[in-house]
């Protein structure tokens, strides 16, 4: 993914917060103001002045806008030459006819069809202004005692987590994840601070998340959808998240503890408990997928498709009559439910490929009594099937896929009973045909 998703939702209305009346922030003087705060953090007096690290905060900010005080997401060019003139140069992308780079002293201003993208800093009087800035304001209520700073502090600090924003969103254009993710998690981390008693900013945890994933930090990512989870935000999508990473981490037990929690969130979305089983299946706990599906029945009996995946993971027991058991719980199923399509098409599929197997064993039999007492079996196991997948195809709306395999064994039945001349037959080849 190549743009955070409600970037603009939230950033496009970044402006400068230290230069509100179109004065440029002077790089020289900031640069001896620094020179002379490296002193004074160091004075045996000065270092332990509250005041001292209150201005640096202030200071590293400046630091941090300049070139920037009038920077916002969809600047323009002319918008840019205006506030800081024209630059020294104009650099045409070849491989990229739309985009052109403003190359001034200090910095490079990226345009898109004449609209700012990203930026380059080139020069600057100190790396990372901005944790820096951090530092001072911890240090600053850290030697404030009577709490006299508290507000001040707290007023930069918000100005500080907009900045960090700013910083975040221009690195993730620039595809520097790493730096992109830092500034996304300093704000978390001013959030968590005593001022701010817990703030919680979930786009910012949910930014934090997608990059630590582009990262391929699914331990980091798991933990901040976790997190999400935890404040009903982002409904069940949440959870297949957190499922993703932790197979990324080949961590199934984690996979299927994230997804039993949603499992009890959102016991009706389809994606969550089909997820679920399917991992129960797949890592082989089907004993313990089952303790989860009859709790989950005896909290809701009315649900018709719980019995369903009951059946589902009945199949995969080692049971000798687990096929009849699976059949009991899907009838359960459609008695509750009478709309489950995939339920009737199961059962149809289970007696499709009984049939199926009965006639092979039917053709290998040399007794031609006993061949056709076999393959009367077998035909009742087609008759079975055929109203089991024509309901399945009726009801079927939105599955193209498996209505097209629902039409494919119709098809297969029909002629083995019917024949090829047979309505029945005609018609299923012609429909599909649509696929």
């Amino acid at each position: 993914m190549k743009r955070l998703l409600v970037i603009t939702l939230i950033f496009s209305g970044l402006i400068n917060l230290s230069a509100q009346d179109d004065v440029l922030l002077n790089f020289k003087s900031l640069a001896k103001k620094y020179a002379k705060s490296e002193e004074n953090v160091l004075h045996e007096k000065k270092g332990i002045d509250s005041k001292t690290w209150f201005d640096r905060g202030k200071l590293l900010q400046d630091i941090y806008q300049i070139d920037l005080e009038y920077i916002s997401e969809g600047s323009s060019t002319t918008e840019i030459n205006i506030h800081y003139k024209d630059p020294l140069s104009v650099v045409k992308d070849e491989e990229n006819p739309n985009t052109e780079i403003l190359k001034y002293e200090r910095i490079e201003y990226v345009m898109v069809n004449g609209v700012l993208s990203k930026w380059n800093r080139i020069k600057s009087v100190t790396d990372s202004p901005l944790d820096k800035a951090l530092v001072s304001y911890v240090k600053t209520l850290e030697f404030d005692e009577k709490n006299k700073y508290n507000e001040k502090v707290k007023a930069q600090l918000a100005e500080l987590k907009i900045n960090y924003k700013q910083s975040g969103i221009n690195y993730y254009y620039s595809d520097d994840y790493k730096h992109a993710l830092h500034s996304f998690e300093k704000v978390l981390a001013i959030n968590r601070m005593k001022l701010f008693d817990g703030e919680l900013d979930t786009v910012m945890i949910q930014y934090s998340g997608i990059i630590a994933r582009e990262l391929k930090d699914y331990e980091k990512s798991a933990e901040y959808y976790m997190q999400l989870a935890e404040m009903n935000y982002g409904g069940p999508n949440i959870f297949l998240n957190i499922k993703n990473d932790y197979l990324a981490l080949q961590d199934s037990a984690g996979a299927i503890a994230g997804m039993e929690i949603g499992f009890d969130k959102f016991p009706d979305t389809l994606n969550i408990v089909a997820n679920l089983v399917d991992l129960y299946i797949k890592t082989k706990n089907i004993d313990k997928g089952l303790v989860k599906i009859n709790e989950a029945i005896a909290k809701y009996p009315e649900k018709g498709d719980l019995n369903y995946w009951k059946g589902r993971l009945l199949l995969n027991t080692e049971d000798e009559d687990r096929i009849d058991q699976a059949l009991v719980a899907y009838e359960k199923a459609i008695e509750l439910n009478q709309d489950l399509y995939y339920v009737y098409y199961d059962i149809g599929f289970i007696y499709f490929l009984q049939g199926q197997d009965i006639f092979s064993q039917a053709g290998m039999e040399k007794d031609v009594e006993y061949r056709k007492e076999i393959n009367d079996i077998a035909t009742e196991k087609y008759d079975s099937a055929i109203p089991m997948m024509e309901n399945a195809l009726r009801l079927n709306t939105d599955n193209a896929e498996i209505k097209k395999e629902t039409l494919d064994v119709l098809k297969r039945i029909y002629y083995k009973l019917y024949g090829a001349e047979d309505d029945r037959y005609i018609d299923v080849i012609e429909k599909l045909k649509e696929f």
